[in-house]
């Protein structure tokens, strides 16, 4: 399957290539021919594409005219229709068929003055009720005895919509033939339907019909209106009206379909028997106002004649031009082919080996040039051979020569991969070389000594470093993987099973090996189990943490006791010193001035021991939580001392117990450190926390340090113990410091509580 699909993807080269073997394999005379012939098919395809652009767009123009012509005629009507309606609207706005039925008004009277009102354009004036039945006619119509009103489609919208509507043809009148009705709705005071007023128009009068005979152009064409039921309405041809189309089915779909539409057609219902259809070019437009559409109909051999003419002209020019390419390809071949012959009998006598007969040059084109330069290389040729026989013999020691050093150097790699295989194998560490579907290429003897199963190379690289369990989808952070995509080591910590139900450690660093265009081929992997030293760790940390939870008790009893114990007696000693003070005589000055020196010096002591005791144990971090110790912490710190702070802190929660202490002593260390070195004027105290962890932000424009350098120093115990602390917390602390910018502490602690 998979040579299969070799061959598919490699097919399109393959015919590439063959296809240009036989092209280069062909006569320049065959070639010139292809090509002057593909041009000559590209000038007429141009040409005939330009052509059939140009008649197409002809044609296009002149059937896009009668559309324009269809659409004026389509206009006109709407616009008389609309006159109409408004003169039938205001009509029956003066009819009330309640109140003529109420007083019984003979029938006739108001019917005669509306079709006096609307003689210009009625036949005959009727006027129903709101079921559709006829109340009274004028002038009377005899043939509606035999006709039911009610069932007009355009009769029965205007009563249930009560909107003006056009009928198509209506055969009332025999001596026309057919008529058309318009109707509009009579309301009743609430804008009920009562009745509708409907008008009988003679569509053959000027009022409607004398407009179309400015429109045919030859009397090879017409025009038609037709209704929706492809009965033609009006005509430019007399003989056609009240006549049901040619395609009546398609008309009432156009006329439905409120767009103009125009095409090719032939008359084939009006053709002799036996002739042949004509032609034709049909162009309609459907009305807004009423459901009816004007037809154009002319013959393509009149309409579209200055088309045929521009055919007829480009075939003329397309031959012409044809014919001229014909004869300057043929002269162009000519001088080539000649010229080029002669070249390639002399390039064939220099490839024979003749290299001592002289090329007599007689042309100064192209050709001529390339004859003399192929004289010269001729001669040059001549001189390259001599001098190749001569230094073949020095070729060929040197040759020798470089042989024999070559398998020296093979010999010299040998030794060197023996001695690489000896180092990797006496390695305690395992490592192996993994390729890019993550299969071992290479394994020293501590990876085949864990591995019992046959040979561990082209196994899995999970398979063999983790007792064949895969690696995790999504906690595996696989440094192979990270060395492959980043192009650099990568090295993290694992844990694996031991085997015995418990977990190790296991340190792994990936390598990258890169060939000669830079790209990652295998990883080296170097596995060390760290376990023991992560149990050290991890022992070191807690027992650090026994240390700094001890110091914080020991530093709450000594608070206690120096508050208890030696602060109430220095509050006595200052009281009773005062009482001794104004208890001496005037006349004991000195000794009353010793007793206030002495009040003075025990309220001091009784002071600085109070800042002792609050620095060992802050009673606001146990009455009122972090914020207020921070804020505390910088007034007392910060501003007393000169240095303007401004504190920030924003959604902290409430922490434990322990880890507040913890990450106050941090804040309390570096707040200190503002205040003995840094020399600063400003500082800024930020404490924000997220779901995840707790961000705090001390920073000062002080006169800065190097935090490498000072962390190397051996008395720098405050900053080790802030690292130290943040460590037990599970966080990090980041130093950012120069000398002359200012100082940058960050500290981001998890909010899962210390480890």
């Amino acid at each position: 399957m998979d040579n299969n699909r070799e061959k598919l993807i490699s097919f399109p080269t393959n015919l590439y290539r063959r296809l240009e073997k036989a092209w280069n394999d062909q006569p320049v005379r065959t070639k010139m021919l292809v090509i002057m012939g593909t041009a000559l098919a590209i000038i007429g395809g141009i040409f005939a594409y330009l052509g059939i652009s140009a008649v197409t767009s002809s044609t296009q123009q002149a059937l896009q005219e009668r559309v324009v012509i269809a659409q004026l005629a389509a206009s006109h009507l709407d616009s008389t229709i609309d006159h109409i309606r408004a003169m039938m609207e205001g009509a029956a706005e003066r009819i009330d068929l309640e109140e003529a039925t109420k007083h019984d008004v003979p029938k006739g009277s108001d019917l005669t003055e509306v079709f006096v009102e609307l003689s210009s354009i009625a036949q005959h004036v009727l006027l129903v009720d709101r079921e559709g039945c006829l109340l009274d006619s004028w002038p009377p119509l005899a043939s509606l005895s035999d006709f039911s009103i009610a069932s007009l489609p355009s009769v029965q919208e205007t009563l249930r919509t009560g909107q003006f509507r056009a009928s198509g043809m209506v055969p009332l009148a025999e001596e026309t033939g057919g008529s058309v009705l318009f109707s509009v709705p009579i309301t009743d005071e609430r804008g009920e339907v009562t009745g509708a007023l409907i008008v009988v128009v003679d569509v053959t009068g000027e009022e409607f019909g004398g407009f179309l005979q400015p429109i045919v152009t030859s009397s090879a064409g017409y025009v038609d209106v037709v209704d929706r039921q492809g009965v033609v309405l009006i005509s430019s041809e007399p003989d056609r009206q009240f006549l049901r189309t040619e395609h009546k089915g398609t008309l009432a779909e156009m006329v439905r379909s409120s767009g103009p539409l125009v095409g090719r057609c032939h008359d084939c219902h009006q053709s002799i028997q036996g002739s042949k259809p004509v032609p034709e070019v049909i162009a309609f437009a459907p009305l807004d106002r009423a459901e009816w559409g004007v037809l154009i109909r002319q013959s393509q051999e009149e309409s579209l004649a200055p088309v045929r003419r521009l055919e007829f002209r480009l075939a003329v020019a397309a031959v012409a031009v044809l014919g001229v390419s014909l004869v300057l390809a043929s002269l162009t071949a000519h001088s080539i082919l000649q010229p080029l012959q002669r070249v390639t009998e002399a390039a064939e006598r220099i490839a024979e080996g003749d290299l001592e007969s002289s090329l007599h040059v007689e042309r100064n084109d192209e050709f001529g040039r390339l004859l003399r330069t192929l004289d010269v290389m001729r001669g040059r040729l001549r001189d390259y051979v001599r001098q190749i026989q001569s230094h073949s013999e020095e070729l060929e020691r040197k040759v020798e020569e470089r042989t024999a050093a070559l398998k020296a150097a093979q010999v010299r790699a040998l030794k060197a991969r023996d001695y690489l295989q000896s180092v990797i194998d006496g390695l305690e560490d395992r490592l192996v070389v993994v390729d890019r579907s993550f299969r071992i290429q290479l394994a020293n003897a501590a990876v085949r000594r864990r591995w019992t199963d046959g040979s561990p190379i082209g196994e899995h690289c999970w398979a063999v470093n983790h007792d064949g369990i895969p690696c995790p989808s999504t906690d595996c952070q696989c440094p192979v993987a990270m060395a492959f995509e980043t192009k650099q080591a990568a090295r993290v910590l694992h844990v694996h099973p031991n085997g015995e139900g418990g977990e190790r450690y296991v340190s792994i660093i990936a390598s990258p090996l890169c060939d000669e265009l830079g790209e990652v081929r295998e990883v080296v992997e170097l596995m060390r189990d760290v376990t023991e030293e992560k149990q050290l760790e991890e022992q070191k940390e807690m027992l650090l943490h026994k240390v700094i939870v001890a110091q914080e008790e020991e530093r709450r009893r000594l608070a206690r006791e120096l508050h208890d114990e030696t602060g109430q007696a220095l509050g006595a000693l200052v009281i009773k010193s005062g009482a001794l003070e104004r208890s001496v005589p005037p006349e004991m000055d000195e000794l009353r001035t010793g007793l206030a020196e002495l009040r003075g010096l025990a309220a001091a002591t009784l002071r600085s021991l109070r800042g002792l005791i609050h620095d060992l144990r802050p009673e606001i971090l146990d009455d009122l939580g972090l914020e207020a110790a921070i804020r505390e912490l910088a007034q007392e710190r910060l501003d007393e001392t000169g240095v303007r702070s401004e504190v920030r802190i924003e959604s902290v929660g409430k922490l434990p117990p322990q880890s507040e202490v913890m990450l106050f002593r941090l804040i309390q260390e570096a707040v200190t450190n503002i205040a003995r070195h840094a020399e600063a004027t400003h500082a800024t105290i930020e404490v924000h926390g997220t779901e995840e962890r707790l961000l705090v932000t001390v920073e000062d424009d002080g006169v800065g340090f190097d935090p490498r350098r000072t962390m190397q120093d051996r008395e720098c115990w405050g900053l080790r113990g802030m690292v130290e602390r943040a460590a037990l917390l599970g966080g990090v602390l980041h130093i950012e410091s120069r000398p002359g910018e200012g100082t940058r502490i960050r500290i981001e602690i998890p909010l899962g509580g210390p480890r």
